[in-house]
C-alpha cells in the first residue's frame, strides 16, 4: 500500500533519507519523492531542471501500516 506523509516544503530529501536509515526494510519497502523535468530557457539556451512533483510530500510503500506508524512516531 502507498502512503503519503506531509512534511515541511524543502525538507523532503532530508526526511526521505532519515526514513530509509531509521525504519527497518522489513517494514518500509520503499520511500520516494516523485520528480519531473522542466525545460526553461535562460541565457539564450534551453536548460533542463529537475523539480519535485508534489512539494511538501514524501511517499511510502509498505504492507505493514501499523508498525510503520509506530516507527514514524519515534
Amino acid at each position: 500500500m502507498w502512503y503519503v506523509m506531509q512534511v515541511r516544503t524543502g525538507t523532503e530529501e532530508k526526511i526521505r533519507c532519515q526514513c530509509e536509515k531509521v525504519i527497518d526494510c522489513s517494514i518500509l519497502e520503499r520511500c520516494f519523492i516523485p520528480y519531473f523535468q522542466r525545460k526553461k530557457r535562460f541565457q539564450g539556451e534551453w536548460h533542463i531542471q529537475k523539480e519535485i512533483l508534489f512539494p511538501g510530500y514524501v511517499f511510502l510503500i509498505t504492507e505493514q501500516p501499523e508498525p510503520l506508524t509506530d516507527e514514524l512516531k519515534k
